[in-house]
């Protein structure tokens, strides 16, 4: 074909067949066997070695392309390579209602009621578009009568390697175009870009072969109870173990934003920067993106959620056994000896507090922090009725003790309101502060014979 010459397209061979059928009125009936294109020629690639290959074949899978050439007046050859960028420089014609198939079957004029074998001798099919060079309309027959093709104003989206190696080319009319990238071997991606008419809109990536979680601080250790069960034994496993997983669970918190930084994030672009308004191709890809994100971050997140599960669970086992070795656990009655209240939202009836609890025995001793739920009308009462324990308990105000917000302050009740609980093992420990109880299981705490809503933790 003179002086036709479109570069950077890379081909691979195929040898297939298949029958051909009727599908227009004067349609294609047989293909003659091709010989490889050579350079220069057609649409050929000088830097790989490889060109258009031979076929017969109608089947397309993704940007591979059929080029239809007339090799005589009457005979035809097939050759399979794959879509350039460059071939928006060609006349683009949508295949409408058209399969490939037909459309490689069916001769094209760029005018009407021209002879039978005057019709376009090279054309270009793919899954989407045909492509004729230098026409506006190409003309058919069908049905007994002629028919068109219009032309559209098409764009390209082309995808490289880092390395510069081509990826995918995707040709789409203006508007905002989704290039999904299934590499076998390698992580799946989804491209956005947008798409304008004759300009081709260029990507670069690099695909990895996985995306995998750097598993190398994980720890070895299986945190199986010991065949002769101690206490000793089971609190340096649970320790130990609860070292590993503050760890991973410090670590899975940013796992996020490593991971975008090696997939990547969706491109953002306002409304009125994307072609033809297609805010909603834009919107489709985003969803594509968001999917395909969410599903391979599980699967990168899937070793560290597993460990943590995994060290959770033995952690379990093992303070289960340890509880085995002392008996089931049991309520102990406490007294506030200090407090103070850290926020006050009256309005919704919730009070922020630190209670310094101590049973009689002292074994049982420590600080609750949380937050009571209790109308505003009552918690005066209650917080009058701490201030007189705090008073009888004569001990020194928590280290910690600031200035406290002021809280609703009717007079003393005559006798305590309310009573306190620890759900605790009943073992004891050595600590550096004088014994106490193993375990603290729930904190309890009534007013006027209610229980009261409480969320917090005791240390």
């Amino acid at each position: 074909m003179p002086g036709f010459n479109l570069k950077g397209l890379v081909f691979g061979a195929a040898t297939l067949c298949a029958a051909a059928t009727a599908v227009a009125d004067d349609a294609i009936s047989a293909f003659v066997p091709a010989a490889p294109e050579v350079p220069g020629e057609l649409l050929a690639v000088p830097d790989s070695g490889t060109f258009l290959a031979p076929t017969t074949s109608f089947a397309l899978e993704g940007d591979q392309v059929i080029v239809r050439r007339k090799s005589s007046g009457t005979d035809y050859a097939l050759l399979r390579g794959r879509r350039s960028a460059a071939m928006v420089e060609l006349g683009v014609f949508p295949l409408g209602k058209m399969t490939p198939e037909e459309a490689l079957k069916t001769r094209f004029y760029r005018k009407l009621h021209q002879p039978k074998f005057q019709d376009e001798p090279v054309i270009y099919v793919d899954r989407e578009f045909v492509y004729c060079p230098g026409l506006v309309r190409l003309y058919y027959q069908a049905a007994g009568s002629w028919k068109e093709l219009e032309r559209v104003g098409a764009g390209a989206v082309e995808v490289r390697e880092i390395d510069g190696t081509m990826l995918a080319t995707e040709v789409r009319e203006p508007g905002w175009a989704t290039v999904r990238l299934n590499a076998k071997g390698k992580t799946p991606r989804v491209i956005g870009a947008p798409v304008h008419s004759g300009q081709i809109s260029r990507r670069s990536l690099h695909l990895f072969e996985s995306l995998a979680i750097d598993t190398s601080f994980f720890r070895r250790d299986d945190y199986a109870a010991p065949s002769e069960l101690t206490d000793s034994a089971l609190n340096a496993l649970v320790d130990s173990a609860s070292v590993e997983l503050r760890q991973l669970e410090a670590s899975n918190a940013k796992q996020a934003g490593d991971f975008d930084i090696l997939f990547g994030v969706a491109e953002r672009f306002a409304p009125s920067e994307i072609p033809m308004g297609d805010t909603a191709g834009y919107s489709a890809y985003l969803r594509e993106f968001s999917a395909l994100r969410e599903s391979e971050f599980e699967k990168w997140q899937a070793p560290m959620k597993a460990r943590i599960a995994f060290v959770k669970g033995r952690i379990d086992a093992l303070k289960a056994a340890s509880d085995s070795l002392n008996g089931p656990p049991a309520d102990v009655a406490v007294e506030i000896v200090d407090y103070k209240i850290v926020h006050a939202d009256s309005a919704a009836g919730q009070w922020m507090v630190a209670l310094r609890v101590r049973s009689s025995d002292s074994l049982v001793r420590g600080v609750w922090r949380g937050v009571v739920d209790l109308p505003a009308a009552e918690a005066g009462a209650l917080f009058a009725d701490l201030e007189a324990r705090r008073e009888a308990a004569a001990e020194t105000a928590p280290a910690d003790s600031v200035a406290q917000p002021a809280a609703p302050a009717p007079a003393p009740a005559a006798a305590p309101l309310s009573r306190w609980a620890i759900t605790c093992q009943g073992r004891t420990i050595d600590t550096p502060e004088g014994p106490r109880i193993y375990r603290v299981h729930d904190f309890k705490g009534f007013f006027r014979d209610r229980r009261l809503k409480l969320a917090g933790e005791f240390s």
